[in-house]
């Protein structure tokens, strides 16, 4: 695989991610459509300005000459072992991250209290509903997600898609299906967590239970009256 050299700015931008798929599993060779343009085309997706896949995928092919077709596009965003690759790409920059980030960067450093704690922020983010959303008990539902952050380094890890059953699925729904290890962001055994919510993820009973059983702490904010 051809290795990036960090001469330019889009260079210097990617070469976390190229460094990460060498290492990676799930690498195959795909000559069409590289996996290395497929990565740098969903962060280009993510990025640019554009109304839909479709209007980045004629964007890509004018503008940056990326090797790429909408059927290209859209046929690998159904792979699952893209998917899984994605997946392990961004875990092994994460943790490149957080290896490597000065303590000098740390805004929680200065905080003695909160040393031997590891500090995250999640929440859930909805995209607008597309015409191509499958129908759920007639209706359509927007696609959500929903996100971890490391606050002491900023890096984010993604958590997992909501699945709406009869409506949208809530967070706290959400979050009480994930595995509890899921919302301890990866930290080893014996680390205390800090989650920070927002108000959504009242239960006071789930609290209890994660941090008794997974050493998580809930930190929100105080419901405002109804």
């Amino acid at each position: 695989m051809r290795k990036a050299e960090a001469t330019t700015v889009g260079n210097e931008f990617y070469s976390p991610m190229l460094r990460a798929l060498e290492n990676a599993k799930g690498r195959r060779e795909c000559p069409e459509f590289t996996d290395e343009h497929f990565l740098q085309a969903g962060i280009g997706r993510c990025l640019d300005d554009v109304r839909s896949g479709r209007d980045w995928v004629q964007k890509a092919m004018a503008i940056f000459d990326l090797d790429i077709t909408v059927d290209r596009f859209f046929t690998s965003l159904k792979s699952d072992r893209r998917l899984e690759l994605v997946g392990n790409v961004a875990d092994i920059v994460r943790s490149e991250v957080d290896e490597t980030a000065p303590a000098s960067d740390d805004p929680f450093a200065e905080h003695a209290e909160l040393d031997g704690f590891a500090i995250y922020a999640a929440d859930g983010h909805f995209h607008g509903t597309s015409a191509h959303e499958e129908l759920i008990v007639g209706k359509r539902y927007p696609v959500g997600h929903f996100f971890g952050m490391n606050l002491r380094t900023q890096t984010m890890n993604h958590l997992d898609v909501a699945r709406p059953k009869a409506k949208r699925e809530h967070d706290i729904t959400a979050l009480k299906r994930l595995e509890a290890d899921a919302l301890r962001m990866g930290e080893p055994t014996g680390q205390k967590v800090i989650l920070a919510y927002d108000p959504a993820i009242y239960d006071f009973d789930q609290w209890r239970r994660w941090k008794q059983s997974k050493g998580i702490y809930v930190v929100t904010r105080m419901k405002e009256p109804s």
